[in-house]
């Protein structure tokens, strides 16, 4: 066994052995450093997205407070608010829409219980024939619901309910008035749900008093109070609310942890039983944030589930692992092999030099096939290098050319030199790519050249050079001179004609009018934009559509050479002109159909 070991060691260098040492270090700490930075990547998102869940729910549970103290604004404001009032309140603040997840929003009115029979007639008296307080045995005072929004078949059955009569609910309602406050109940099944959709709930208190009442002492708020004004919610349908179909890859469970209440108040998995109480063996990323809810402490338990890392989080690793596994094999053995073949190594060498002369011979013959030159500008000695090409567009001989970037400058025309050099300097500070339409002088020429630049910086971001490609586009620029000229003639040709033109693409039924064909029928073009085919239509006359559309039939099909025909269109003072139309199909779509038509129309009416 040792002699097979030394042979197979001395069959390799000591070169190869050292490098595949370093880099097995190097590997090793490569895939650590990848595994951390992937892992940490996808805590930090976790920390994100799990912090925003949060907050969402504490600023939403804020904003239901709000809602309940704009309720107890309304009977601070009134000297009584009616079943009527409380309806337009809901309305107004459009519970539904901005509130969603809330399945109620009422009133509890104290009841001392002397006044028990008289407080059933009067709210019988007010259209609720069959109103009674729901309560279990005699107290000294209840404190039934009468007022409930939406009212709806469900919130129906909470009417008259004795909420004082429900611990849970008497805890959260005494602990407002004693601290004058809005507090949220422990966890409750809410007293208006109903077996079918029976899920948690709990319900937020604001104690309302009596009017110009001395409220400064617990005795006094006491003494005053009026009732309260409570929001219901099931959580199921809070969150929901809160949260729409999104938080896919979180799993999360709100605890109730107040005194006496504790329990799992939600769990956004679908067998609303808590995740981690079953999975002793869970290991993915889990964070607990504690919310107060208007009093009441919740705890937020948010947990990832399986697939909350993205594949590249959890198998770029892996593979950056057996890359560089593959890679140091592949190192090992490439050293041994150049160690034990310098010579054909020599010979690849020089193949290989062979092979990239001829790929730049290759890339130089493609630029200057496309009539680029290079320029480079290093911004800290200000020296310019102009390949043969860029010499070339900007006529100049190698040898005369000193490289210095004012000596460039001259080379641009005057008018256009100082909004180049000014656009150089601003780039330079604050762009990574522009493109610049300029023009130069070369032999007492004009050229144009359009550049597109690139600006090299360093770590800090302070930049280096640029570095630019640059076309001469001087044909160019001469062919779009005479096509604007032609246009131009065109355009004078149709005004001196007093002729209106069309356009009008056929498959889309876009067209386009010039000023002299809206003039013929008393319009201004702007009046009529946007305008289509039917823009001509909503003006010909009638009888004359059926001719139009056969005539252009004609047309298409090739048995006319242009369409000509006379209609009558409707001008804006109610009379009819006479029309002499005149166009002719310019193309047609890759399967034949007409596509484009230009055309004129003559008024002849005359």
């Amino acid at each position: 066994m040792e002699n097979l070991f030394s042979k197979y060691t001395k069959k390799h260098p000591s070169s190869a052995w050292v490098a595949l040492f370093l880099w097995f270090i190097l590997s090793v700490s490569a895939c650590y450093l990848s595994f951390s930075f992937f892992h940490n990547q996808a805590i930090q998102r976790f920390t994100y997205e799990s912090r925003d869940l949060a907050n969402a729910i504490s600023e939403r549970m804020h904003d239901y407070a709000l809602a309940l103290q704009s309720a107890k604004a309304l009977f601070d404001a009134s000297d009584e608010v009616t079943r009527n009032d409380w309806r337009h309140f809901a309305d107004t603040i459009q519970l539904q829409i901005y509130f969603p997840g809330i399945q109620a929003l009422g009133y509890c009115e104290i009841v001392p219980s002397e006044s028990f029979s008289e407080h059933i007639q009067m709210i019988r008296s007010q259209g609720i024939p069959n109103y009674s307080i729901k309560t279990h045995g005699q107290h000294k005072q209840y404190s039934p619901i009468v007022y409930i929004e939406p009212f709806d078949w469900r919130n129906k059955l909470a009417l008259g309910f004795d909420l004082l009569s429900e611990p849970a609910h008497r805890r959260a309602m005494e602990l407002a008035v004693d601290i004058n406050q809005a507090v949220t109940t422990g966890r409750v099944t809410v007293a208006h749900q109903t077996n079918q959709a029976a899920q948690f709930g709990f319900q937020m208190y604001i104690p309302i008093y009596q009017q110009n009442k001395t409220l400064s002492t617990l005795a006094d708020r006491k003494q005053a109070l009026k009732g309260f004004v409570f929001g219901s919610f099931r959580v199921d349908d809070l969150m929901q609310g809160i949260l729409g179909l999104g938080q896919k890859q979180l799993g999360f469970e709100i605890y109730d942890v107040g005194e006496n209440d504790g329990g799992l108040l939600y769990s956004n998995s679908a067998s609303q039983q808590s995740f981690l109480s079953v999975d002793a063996n869970y290991r993915g990323f889990k964070h607990t944030y504690d919310l107060n809810v208007a009093g009441r402490p919740w705890q937020l338990v948010v947990y990832s589930h399986v697939g909350f890392q993205t594949l590249s989080e959890r198998f770029l690793p892996v593979f950056i692992a057996i890359i560089l596994t593959f890679f140091g094999g592949f190192l090992f053995y490439f050293i041994s092999f150049l160690s034990r073949e310098r010579g054909y190594a020599q010979r690849e060498a020089v193949k290989a030099n062979q092979q990239k002369k001829t790929l730049m011979q290759h890339l130089e013959l493609a630029a200057n096939t496309a009539n680029l030159g290079l320029m480079e500008w290093d911004l800290n000695t200000d020296k310019v290098y102009l390949d043969k090409r860029m010499l070339s567009i900007y006529g100049l001989e190698p040898d005369k050319f000193h490289g210095t970037y004012s000596e460039w400058q001259q080379i641009l025309h005057e008018d256009d030199r100082e909004r180049v050099l000014l656009a150089l300097a601003k780039a330079a500070q604050f762009e990574e790519r522009f493109e610049l339409v300029f023009k130069i002088v070369v032999n007492n020429h004009i050229r144009h050249i359009h550049s597109s630049f690139s600006v090299e910086r360093d770590a800090l971001d302070n930049p280096l050079s640029m570095i630019g490609f640059s076309a001469d586009v001087t044909e160019r620029h001469d062919v779009d001179l005479q096509l604007r000229e032609k246009i131009w003639r065109l355009e004078n040709l149709l005004e001196g004609a007093r002729l209106g033109s069309w356009e009008w693409n056929i498959q889309t039924g876009d067209a386009i009018y010039n000023e002299r064909w809206s003039e013929m029928i008393g319009y201004k073009l702007s009046e009529l934009m946007p305008t289509t085919i039917d823009t001509w239509r909503n003006f010909c006359h009638p009888d004359d559509s059926l001719a139009v559309e056969e005539e252009l039939q004609r047309h298409f099909k090739g048995e006319t050479d242009y369409f000509e025909m006379t209609t009558r269109m409707r001008h804006r003072n109610g009379s009819w002109r006479y029309i002499f139309s005149r166009g002719k199909l310019f193309s047609r779509t890759d399967e034949g159909l007409p596509l484009l038509m230009f055309g004129t129309h003559q008024d002849i009416t005359e």
